[in-house]
């Protein structure tokens, strides 16, 4: 398993996310000050880091007959 794959897709995908406006899902409006917008994109790539990782994760442990 790569760990640095994983987190550079993970980060690609959440700028892309940021970059689409899917981030607006996240109640972030342009009344949001800067440190907000900064932990709401903090988060949003944490949630897709987590997300890659558990699916990486699974893939791996199913090639040693291990199912979560």
């Amino acid at each position: 398993m790569n760990i640095s794959k994983i987190i550079s897709d993970s980060l690609e995908k959440s700028m892309k996310e940021v970059a689409s406006g899917k981030f607006d899902d996240y109640g972030i409006d342009e009344q949001s000050d800067e440190l907000g917008m900064q932990d709401a994109m903090l988060i949003n790539y944490t949630n897709i880091l987590l997300a890659t990782y558990h699916k990486e994760l699974t893939q791996e442990l199913s090639k040693h007959g291990i199912k979560l």
